[in-house]
């Protein structure tokens, strides 16, 4: 028995449907293709059917299993692409989020350095007409003193 198969449609009227249901059911067999499969094998080699074909063909025409496997198959692929992803993206975002709280916390204190300098700054020059207005009314009272 090869490994190759070929697909084959039939038409079949009424009358050989019909037979071909009534020794499906008799034979204990899956399918209508099985059951051609098992006519066919006991026309040409003379195999006597037993209700079955070979396990291997059979396997093959489970449809259910095939079905199912590849659903199943292509679901993990899913969830790894999505575990992948997605995943990755999350922890990604969760390292981008602290990131970006340190840079602002940064920026921060850049800000907190700055505005601490401008106002020592404009306390500095507010300062100065203070301090010079009280040297002028020291130089004043010193001098009041000095003429009395």
């Amino acid at each position: 028995m090869g490994t190759n198969k070929t697909t084959v449609s039939v038409y079949a009227d009424d009358e050989l449907l019909t037979a071909l249901n009534e020794f499906k059911d008799s034979g204990n067999h899956k399918s209508l293709n099985v059951a051609i499969v098992a006519i066919l094998r006991e026309k040409l080699f003379g195999e006597a059917s037993q209700g079955k074909v070979s396990g291997n063909l059979q396997s093959t025409l489970d449809i259910k299993s095939i079905v199912n496997d590849a659903i199943a198959a292509k679901l993990s692929e899913i969830k790894d692409e999505i575990k992948e992803e997605y995943g990755a993206g999350f922890r990604g975002i969760s390292a981008n989020i602290t990131d970006l709280l340190q840079q602002r916390d940064r920026e921060i204190d850049e800000l907190k350095q700055a505005i601490a300098a401008l106002t020592s700054e404009a306390i500095a020059t507010a300062k100065k007409p203070l301090m010079l207005s009280q040297n002028q009314k020291v130089i004043a009272m010193q001098k009041l003193q000095a003429t009395a």
